[in-house]
């Protein structure tokens, strides 16, 4: 694939930072390869041929510019210009599988022959895998070289090479230096010993801001932690336990990078995860533009420039952490993944701030009973189910672009082109759009416009300039009297009970929406009529981190079934805690969903109820529930 020299040319003559890592410059006389930011002499448009990759400039025989340094560009955004093919095989090189395998095995991943894959990348890139992979190894090795002051046999290895000898010859060979000329020019170092530190350059705007408020809030506690400053996490490679953290620098065009591990062999290809997680090679003024020709994306572009699309560090991790979050709050899908992980994940060795646990593999929850995690019998049945087949290899996560069959909602997996057109979120911050036609106009980079989408949800204004939340309610007819649904725009948040009423807020914007509230208003009239089973409703109860344990634990108590206080503050984890089990119990917002009508006294007698005895009797005694039973023909109605 060719590209466009006369672009090119203008590009290299405007030194524009948005081309840099989108192709090389070569010069024929000088020998030198640059990129299109180098502040050395333009060259002739004669003496200029352009390369799609750093790769192909070497295998043509031009080596590294000692001025812009090649090796430390942003990086080519993976879809540029190449097949679908090449970009997975990308992916996989990045992720180091030409460091222990051959062009045979990255082919076979990809269900085609090596010498086909060969072809390709010589059509999209201008050089073979191998070359790409051996560019990718050398150009990591000098920043190790530079940047550490690791042994050069430890360089050698945790950059790939398969030996010490072949790292030499190599370096030599495309710096025209030695490792050990090289890190004499370089003079400091930026780290020691078990620590790497390291530069993710990227293509600046860059919104950090946002990327981190959107971690924030998904933060696995004990094995993620995230301020405005810095992202956290424990992680294990090669069987070593380990802790990463990244975050921005000021007035630099890249991320820093810090790697605490046993081992730093093979640390090359954590680098390229990281970089991926963080979409480092992302080119924000292509996506920019094009998101921005949208009129209903022009003013959340121009709000947030530079958006980046976070990605998983373990897909595995990921997708349990997307099946938690089904049906409930993303607050609660955090605080149920933190249970997970501190009864079944391995304990670090040194806990550092919070940090304290490994993510579970995937065959400790297999094995593991889920009871009183404060899932669903369904959910859990679920998660071991799916960690069952990734154990037994019945399942393999290792698409670079995610488990798409399960991708209505990973978006945060790093799919550039993933659009989860059922979101509800999504379908409040465009009410009156069809999504589903819209977003083909924002392709390839549906996801980016999915962030910018969700984000504006948290700037809805009033007219006095403050923050003003959006309740969305409807009202539903029921044996009981009339219902309340309230939600935030994505989960249920509360059930006002006939005799509790709505108290105006002028910092809350309150709207009517029926048709948010179907599948609630199904379930409930399946709950009152004795059919169904559990509810499956996303919730978001807000309350203190106890009540919310109480009401997760409510909600494992069976129909028909009935426990006392006491039991329940046993459940909880503090005996003597059954009044301020029965205070939680009174504040729950969302009353027969939550089951806190199971609840009694522990002579067996009923207490209070916000709804009042009778409605609890008709809840709860099957003599008096055939007052509430309604026949199979009978809906409830939203009004």
């Amino acid at each position: 694939m060719n590209l466009d020299t006369d672009i090119c040319y203008r590009a290299v003559q405007s030194r524009d930072p948005r081309f840099d890592g989108r192709f090389f410059t070569g010069v024929k006389t000088t020998g030198i390869y640059c990129r299109p930011v180098c502040p050395a002499t333009i060259p002739h448009r004669k003496n200029a041929i352009f390369y799609r990759c750093a790769a192909a400039a070497e295998k043509a025989g031009f080596r590294p510019c000692k001025r812009c340094r090649p090796e430390t560009s942003p990086g080519t955004p993976a879809w540029l210009g190449t097949s679908a093919t090449v970009s997975r095989a990308l992916h996989y090189i990045g992720e180091g599988c030409l460091d222990t395998g051959t062009v045979e095995d990255l082919a076979l991943r990809l269900g085609m022959g090596g010498r086909h894959l060969t072809r390709l990348f010589e059509d999209h890139l201008g050089a073979a895998p191998v070359a790409v992979a051996q560019t990718r190894r050398v150009h990591f090795a000098r920043n190790l070289i530079e940047q550490t002051d690791l042994p050069m046999a430890r360089i050698a290895l945790a950059a790939g090479f398969g030996s010490v000898k072949r790292f030499n010859v190599l370096v030599k060979q495309v710096f025209r230096a030695t490792p050990t000329q090289l890190r004499q020019r370089a003079g400091t170092v930026s780290a020691t010993g078990n620590t790497l530190v390291y530069h993710l350059a990227y293509r600046p705007p860059y919104e950090w801001a946002a990327l981190a408020s959107f971690l924030a809030g998904r933060a696995i506690p004990g094995v993620e932690l995230v301020t405005p400053e810095a992202y956290r996490r424990t992680i294990a490679v090669n069987g070593k336990s380990g802790i990463l953290e990244v975050g921005p620098v000021a007035d630099k065009d890249h991320l820093l990078l810090s790697v605490s591990l046993q081992d730093l062999d093979g640390v090359i290809g954590l680098v390229s995860r990281v970089r991926r997680m963080f979409d480092c090679s992302a080119d924000p003024a292509a996506i920019d533009d094009h998101l921005a020709a949208d009129p209903l994306l022009a003013p959340l572009v121009r709000r947030r420039p530079g958006l980046r699309l976070p990605s998983a560090w373990d897909p595995f991790e990921m997708t349990v952490r997307a099946i938690l979050g089904q049906q409930v709050s993303v607050a609660a899908a955090t605080t149920i993944s933190g249970r997970l992980v501190d009864r079944l994940g391995t304990p670090l060795a040194s806990p550092r701030d919070g940090l304290t646990h490994l993510f579970p593999c995937s065959a400790t929850v297999a094995a593991a009973d889920l009871a009183g995690l404060g899932l669903t019998t369904r959910r859990a049945e679920t998660v071991k189910g799916f960690a069952a087949a990734v154990a037994s290899g019945r399942l393999v996560l290792d698409a670079p672009l995610g488990v798409e069959e399960f991708a209505s909602r990973i978006v945060e997996l790093g799919e550039p082109d993933g659009f989860p057109t059922t979101d509800l979120g999504l379908k409040h911050a465009s009410v009156g759009i069809d999504l589903h036609a819209r977003s083909e106009n924002w392709r390839p980079w549906r996801s980016y416009a999915a962030l910018h989408l969700w984000a504006s949800l948290n700037d809805r204004l009033n007219r006095k300039g403050l923050i003003m939340d959006t309740i969305w309610y409807a009202e539903l007819n029921s044996p009981l009297g009339k219902l309340t649904l309230e939600s935030d725009g994505k989960a249920l948040t509360r059930i006002r009970l006939p005799d509790e009423e709505w108290q105006p807020d002028p910092k809350i914007n309150r709207v009517r929406k029926p048709d948010l509230f179907k599948d609630a208003a199904v379930q409930l009239g399946a709950y009152f009529r004795g059919e169904g089973k559990d509810f499956d409703l996303e919730l978001n109860p807000q309350g203190t981190p106890f009540q919310k344990k109480v009401w997760d634990l409510l909600r494992e108590i069976p129909r028909g079934q009935t426990i006392t206080y006491g039991e329940l503050a046993i459940r909880a984890g503090n005996p003597k805690a059954s009044r301020a089990v029965g205070a939680a119990n009174g504040k729950n917002p969302i009353p027969i969903v939550i089951p806190c009508h199971r609840v009694i006294g522990s002579n067996g007698k009923l207490t209070g109820y916000a709804g009042g005895l009778e409605a609890k009797k008709k809840l709860l005694l099957p003599t008096l529930r055939s007052r509430l039973i309604m026949s199979s023909s009978t809906v409830i109605t939203l009004l």
